[in-house]
């Protein structure tokens, strides 16, 4: 395991003309193997990387040693600090000191490693800024509260695409087309029954500034509950482009990151989480090592 700060990287950060005194930093970076504060395996000459990673409040980085089945949880130094040991390490979210693990059964523990409940038949962990965990299942998804209580169920068909629908509190997000994102209120009254749309809806075009932006992902929310979109930008050469919405759909910044800074390389799971504070961290990993960068919020500007 490298101390942050010993492994450098030349950065082309684009911000439509603007220069700041903001730079990326390196969150985590450690090599292949099943050592200390190491990840992911080498079979032959091939690298598999972790499966998922999250960040919490303090700026924590937790990741899901998935071949090595494990989490590990590294402090804001790129210090390997915990470990810990689910019956399987896939998909990974972390709030308000809680650990969400697992796929087919979501395990909880809280960040001191107790275990504290098995959800089974549900998988792909996700928490919303309210602390509410949403977990998937064959025909839908289950809303918990804080206990584990079911506050309701949304069963297929949801309008969904390839860009990760974000549920959040009554909020059901997505993109219904290449420019716009769609915002429904649902009534969760109902407790452990089907949600129920409310009629009105927020459609927002991501980014009223271009012509030429393609939205491709929801990538998550900030503790102040704005969004994050990952795109494309058609008069950008050779460039990822992350937008950021207000809760209500106004532009609030846009980041354009080289793809000379960020190729996602080999096999690697997800690769792209918000922090709470509203940072954007994105994994990258090449034929020795892994690591994940961090882009403080400052950098989202407006063209």
């Amino acid at each position: 395991m490298l101390r942050k700060g010993l492994f450098i990287l030349t950065f082309l950060v684009q911000l439509s003309g603007t220069n700041l005194n903001v730079t990326p930093d390196t969150a985590v970076l450690c090599y292949f193997g099943s050592g200390d504060g190491q990840v992911g395996i080498e079979i032959g000459n091939m690298q598999y990387g972790p499966f998922d990673f999250a960040i919490d409040e303090q700026k924590n980085v937790y990741i899901s040693d998935y071949y090595n089945n494990r989490v590990i949880k590294f402090n804001t130094e790129g210090q390997a600090e915990r470990y810990y040991y689910p019956p399987e390490a896939r998909w990974i979210a972390v709030r308000e000191g809680r650990i969400y693990i697992g796929d087919g059964s979501i395990w909880v523990y809280d960040t001191s490693g107790d275990f504290l409940k098995e959800l089974k038949g549900a998988g792909y962990p996700r928490v919303d800024r309210y602390g509410n965990l949403y977990a998937y299942f064959s025909d839908g998804l289950i809303i918990f509260n804080e206990d584990f209580d079911t506050v309701a169920v949304a069963y297929r068909p949801f309008p969904s695409s390839s860009a990760n629908p974000l549920w959040s509190g009554d909020k059901y997000i997505f993109l219904s087309s290449d420019k716009e994102l769609t915002i429904w209120r649902l009534d969760l009254s109902a407790k452990g029954k089907v949600l129920e749309r409310i009629k009105s809806e927020i459609v927002i075009r991501c980014n009223p500034y271009s012509t030429g932006f393609s939205a491709g992902w929801i990538e998550g929310e900030d503790e102040e509950g704005n969004i994050y979109i990952q795109g494309y930008e058609k008069n950008i050469d050779g460039g990822v482009v992350f937008i950021k919405l207000s809760p209500e759909g106004e532009f609030l910044g846009q980041l354009v990151v080289s793809y000379g800074d960020w190729e996602v390389w080999g096999d690697l799971g997800h690769a792209v989480r918000v922090s709470p504070r509203g940072d954007l961290y994105l994994a990258n990993m090449d034929k020795e090592k892994y690591w994940i960068m961090r882009y403080p919020t400052e950098m989202f500007r407006k063209p």
